[in-house]
């Protein structure tokens, strides 16, 4: 995990994430069901924070095997303009 770069901290929050998706799904995985799931999670989080959890959940859901994790996509980045100061 060190070597990779990816911190203790970072593991323990893609495991809530995932943890947070499979209790709101139990028993089953269903696309209906993720698609509430992922729009109380758009409606409740910035959309930075909002792609970064789901990313993180279809991740694991492709690592399972679900069909129809590919086809969910992502929103696209928010755009950001520096202020500039003269």
């Amino acid at each position: 995990m060190e070597l990779s770069g990816i911190s203790i901290d970072y593991k323990k929050e893609v495991r809530r994430y995932i943890s947070n998706n499979l209790e709101y799904l139990d028993p089953c995985i269903e696309k209906s069901k993720s698609l509430v799931y992922f729009k109380q999670l758009k409606d409740e989080y910035s959309i930075a924070s909002y792609k970064k959890e789901i990313y993180q959940i279809l991740k694991y859901l492709t690592y399972l095997g679900v069909e129809w994790a590919g086809t969910i996509k992502l929103p696209s980045d928010p755009v950001y303009s520096p202020k500039r100061f003269d």
